[in-house]
């Protein structure tokens, strides 16, 4: 049986923490930053853990964990 390949897409935007949580970086932070605040700005640069444990599941399954 082959190797399950890692998916390269979910390895640059998703990580696997210690205790098994799946985190990503906070979305729209990237684009229209000019009307946005400095604390809202600030906000998008924490990560964010996925709330949906059957996306987490399947995002650790393509990332072979």
């Amino acid at each position: 049986m082959p190797k399950v390949r890692t998916k390269s897409a979910i390895k640059k935007r998703f990580q696997v923490t210690k205790t098994g949580k799946v985190v990503h970086k906070a979305v729209g932070g990237s684009k229209l930053n000019g009307p946005k605040s400095s604390a809202v700005k600030r906000r998008y640069n924490k990560t964010v853990s996925l709330a949906s444990v059957t996306v987490a599941n399947k995002v650790k399954k393509a990332l072979g964990k």
